[in-house]
């Protein structure tokens, strides 16, 4: 029966690795103690109480808000493909300043061009309008000497 419990004990002291020895010592004593005094009598009993080492594990670094790597390979590739990526970009942007800040330049000139040509656009038509307008006003005030009048 203890031989049972010390496998479980020791698959889940494998599993609590970003913990600090104090934090794993006072977890594997209370997991072994509820074991000893709980009525476990195989490792199913266990694993269908706790889960398996691995999961119990996870819910504990949970408890503590450490994440688990699922592989310390993936880990370690991620972060140099990060670094790697960072790398790039700061190269990247190192190199592009001397052609990207004209055309950035040259690209807000154009947008400001852009504004002020349809802004002269709504002016001109705003001119045409009113002159239309007057020049209305006086034809109408005019064909009245017209009807009324001799040329």
């Amino acid at each position: 029966m203890n031989k049972i419990i010390d496998n479980y004990i020791l698959r889940l002291k494998d599993n609590l690795t970003n913990l600090s020895d104090s934090d794993i010592q006072d977890v594997v004593q209370f997991y072994q103690e509820l074991l000893l005094d709980g009525n476990f009598h195989s490792e199913a009993d266990m694993i269908t109480e706790l889960g398996t080492p691995k999961q119990l594990a996870r819910k504990i670094m949970a408890d503590y808000s450490v994440s688990i790597p699922e592989k310390e390979e993936e880990l370690h590739e991620a972060s140099s493909k990060s670094n790697l990526k960072t790398i790039w970009v700061i190269l990247l942007g190192v190199l592009a300043a001397p052609v990207g800040i004209p055309l950035a330049i040259a690209a807000v000139v154009v947008m400001v061009a852009a504004l002020l040509a349809l802004t002269a656009i709504f002016i001109a038509l705003a001119i045409v309008i009113t002159s239309l307008f007057v020049s209305g006003i006086f034809i109408f005030v005019r064909s009245f000497g017209l009807l009324f009048g001799s040329y």
